[in-house]
């Protein structure tokens, strides 16, 4: 079979435009995916399946329910949203506690007959460490709440202008919220999944009720007024894009004065480490060389008196 030109032609055109195409589908195919609902999603089916052991791990320590439910929320106020993320945490602190307990207690047996002193502070270092292992997962926790919190508050202005532009353009809410999530997925992951949530809530519950839930998880003073502010748009029936852009614009406001205050403050706060750590060293650098010319002055002088006028000391015996 014999190929001329004209076919060798054709069928690079078509190899070309053929993945041309392909090259296209699968770009907008990634640009159409929401990659925080699918984490979401995934995060879901593996934290659901239940567990003997782990659960057996979990309940090890007693602990009350008010503290299960201050925990509980702690972990979705950071982020993590798995339905078993309360028992995983759990497993972990008390599986670290179990296992500092029992060595210690295992390496003090072992010592006890040879030497007693030394298997009482082996004992001792093992409850200090239970002790450790007891808080420090709970102030972790705490640390990447607060962490979280603070960077979707420093989010918030820029997340209202985006959906008081999308409004102004015509979008509905739930629009919006799918639309400014996917352009702050790389800038402010932490909001982009909270507006994934927010929106399917809003499918389920209605709008107000969707961003009271965001402020109740998140607990950040921003999202909580911004909810209020939804609450009150939707039963006074004003304009939200007017009521997000002032929002935001207050929010900005409030940034910059207490950016002033802060650096206010920082002049009073550095006047300690400049008196008691800068100015001795200033006061030796400036008069160190004063004092030691002083010095050398008086000496000079004192060398250069008459006999007559220098002080007769006492005679010795």
């Amino acid at each position: 079979m014999h190929l001329t030109a004209v076919d060798l032609w054709t069928g690079a055109t078509f190899l070309v435009l053929s993945g041309t195409i392909m090259f296209v589908a699968t770009l907008v195919g990634r640009l159409r995916r929401d990659p925080t609902r699918e984490k979401l999603l995934l995060a879901a089916e593996q934290g659901s399946r239940p567990g003997g052991l782990a659960e057996a791990i979990s309940h090890l320590l007693p602990l009350s329910g008010e503290n299960r439910s201050a925990i509980q929320a702690e972990l979705v106020q950071a982020g993590i949203y798995r339905p078993g993320a309360l028992r995983d945490f759990l497993v972990l602190r008390n599986g670290l506690v179990a296992i500092v307990l029992l060595s210690s207690w295992g390496a003090a047996a072992a010592l006890v007959s040879q030497q007693p002193q030394l298997a009482r502070w082996v004992l001792v270092a093992g409850l200090v460490l239970g002790g450790l292992c007891w808080a420090v997962p709970r102030m972790v926790l705490r640390s990447a709440a607060k962490a979280r919190a603070r960077r979707i508050a420093a989010a918030v202005p820029d997340t209202l202008d985006l959906m008081s532009m999308c409004l102004v353009g015509g979008l509905s809410i739930r629009e919006t919220l799918l639309h400014v999530g996917r352009e702050l997925f790389r800038a402010h992951p932490d909001v982009a999944v909270e507006l994934v949530i927010l929106r399917e809530q809003s499918e389920l519950l209605g709008v107000d009720r969707a961003f009271q839930l965001l402020a109740t998880r998140t607990r950040v003073p921003e999202t909580e007024s911004l909810a209020g502010l939804i609450q009150q748009g939707q039963q006074l029936g004003t304009n939200i894009a007017e009521s997000i852009s002032q929002f935001s614009d207050s929010l900005r406001l409030r940034r910059r004065q207490e950016a002033e205050l802060q650096s206010g403050r920082a002049s009073v706060r550095m006047l300690f480490p400049l008196v008691f750590c800068l100015l001795p060293a200033a006061a030796i650098f400036l008069w160190g060389p004063a004092v030691v010319e002083m010095v050398r002055f008086l000496d000079q002088t004192q060398a250069e008196l008459p006999a007559q006028a220098r002080p007769i000391s006492a005679p010795r015996r």
